[in-house]
């Protein structure tokens, strides 16, 4: 299966695929990136690009799908409620409202393939929170959000980015192979994941909704 994956860093897409490709079941094929973004671009970078990268794939590719996950930093998690009243800040929200606003206006392109598909997650709050999963309770996407309600963090980013990689101003050389080790490992706990992270169970829900 072609899908393309956009995130904020080529570390994080490699991260991603990973994962798309155990909640899928399957080894996916890589599509050739459809833009133009620097290497650490953050969550900015992913904004800028989605809508092009949307239009690029419907009109110039085989890809069958689009996987997005970006961070929230300190910007609120995704919730319940959003489901029916999408919160401004959400970073979630916003990939929806911007997928769902550019397939409306995309025109038919004499596709034989199914209309593409979509894959979009949150990462509370930050994806080496995911690749930690399994080796602390303390951390995870509920102890993050009352830390940012309580103004007391349970953790930092960058320390989490210790933890994985062993400095928090890794290489990304170092970042991907660490990542995908780590999320080799912590995928064989998809459904803790899911528990733990509800921006990954967003994320898997869109992705096993695909093979239905």
């Amino acid at each position: 299966m072609k899908v393309a994956v956009l995130s904020e860093a080529d570390a994080d897409e490699a991260v991603v695929r990973t994962y798309a490709g155990a909640l899928l079941g399957i080894e996916l094929e890589g599509v050739g990136k459809p833009y133009r973004r620097r290497v650490n671009g953050g969550w900015t970078a992913v904004e800028e690009v989605l809508v092009p990268t949307i239009r690029s794939l419907h009109y110039n590719t085989e890809a069958l799908g689009l996987v997005v996950v970006c961070d929230s930093d300190d910007e609120p998690a995704h919730e319940p409620v959003h489901e029916t009243a999408p919160n401004t800040r959400c970073r979630l929200c916003k990939l929806r409202t911007l997928t769902t606003e550019t397939i409306r206006r995309l025109k038919p392109a004499g596709r034989i393939l199914p209309p593409l598909r979509f894959a979009l997650g949150l990462a509370v709050p930050c994806l080496e929170a995911w690749l930690l999963h399994g080796t602390d309770a303390k951390v995870s996407e509920r102890a993050w959000t009352t830390g940012l309600a309580t103004g007391r963090q349970p953790y930092t980013r960058d320390g989490l980015k210790v933890r994985v990689y062993g400095s928090d101003r890794a290489g990304q050389e170092i970042q991907t192979l660490r990542g995908v080790e780590e999320a080799r490992r912590t995928a064989g706990d998809l459904d803790g994941l899911v528990k733990a992270y509800p921006g990954f169970g967003a994320l898997a829900e869109d992705l096993r909704r695909w093979a239905t």
